[in-house]
């Protein structure tokens, strides 16, 4: 799997559950070009529009197009998928649910998108736009990193 900007969770679909488990169409794989394209269309309009607001549609349809963008700079124009991941204030218990805890978390008008698409191994590439950075999880090697022990 490759990754293009920071946190993500599916867009088209509701994540965990198949388009047949959903009652939703099977998309047909598209690389990056036919999906700016489809950026375009009336079937992305609305969900953007679902998403953010009929005022921040054309915003929106920029702002993906240069994560798409940035995408086919590093890994070339193959088959991508787009996410969103919404954003939520932790207001009061910041880490206690990582313990059990409870946390009071309010949702925000923030995301992060991202593209991703496979690529056939068991590493993770990152890019993160935002916080400038690229970094690899290999999921062959899990084992804590000496270097960021007590950080």
């Amino acid at each position: 799997l490759t990754l293009c900007s920071c946190d993500i969770v599916k867009i088209i679909g509701r994540p965990g559950r198949e388009p047949a488990e959903s009652g939703e169409k099977e998309r047909q794989a598209m690389n990056v070009e036919q999906t700016m394209e489809m950026l375009d269309g009336q079937e992305a309009e609305k969900l953007l529009e679902a998403l953010y607001g009929r005022a921040q549609v054309q915003e929106q349809k920029e702002r993906y197009r240069e994560v798409l963008k940035g995408y086919r700079d590093k890994f070339g124009d193959g088959e991508v998928k787009l996410f969103t991941s919404p954003g939520r204030t932790e207001i009061s218990g910041n880490h206690t649910d990582h313990n059990h805890g409870k946390v009071l978390a309010g949702s925000i008008n923030l995301d992060c998108v991202g593209a991703a698409a496979a690529n056939h191994s068991a590493k993770v590439r990152i890019v993160s736009v935002t916080f400038v950075q690229e970094f690899t999880v290999d999921f062959n090697n899990l084992a804590p990193s000496p270097r960021n022990a007590g950080k």
